[in-house]
């Protein structure tokens, strides 16, 4: 047993995001939008979307992907498609 909780989903992922992206994890928080940061462009967006597929073995439809344009918006598709 261990005196800490898992980290919530979403900084999980706001970690991921700003590795994927070559940013300082405190650059980066559930808060974050896509708009909010000049690397994360389009080819930014596929590789997020790649890494969280790999990392959680889980796909997201064209439509889910074209709305994932923030932190909390991709931690809720990642959430949704590990309860599928």
């Amino acid at each position: 047993m261990t005196d800490t909780a898992p980290a919530p989903l979403a900084d999980t992922v706001a970690g991921l995001v700003a590795s994927v992206l070559g940013l300082a994890p405190d650059a980066v928080d559930a808060a974050t939008r896509a708009a909010d940061l000049d690397a994360w462009d389009s080819l930014g967006h596929v590789r997020i979307i790649l890494a969280l597929e790999s990392r959680y073995g889980v796909a997201f439809s064209m439509e889910e992907i074209a709305a994932a344009d923030s932190v909390a918006r991709l931690a809720d598709l990642v959430e949704r498609a590990r309860a599928a």
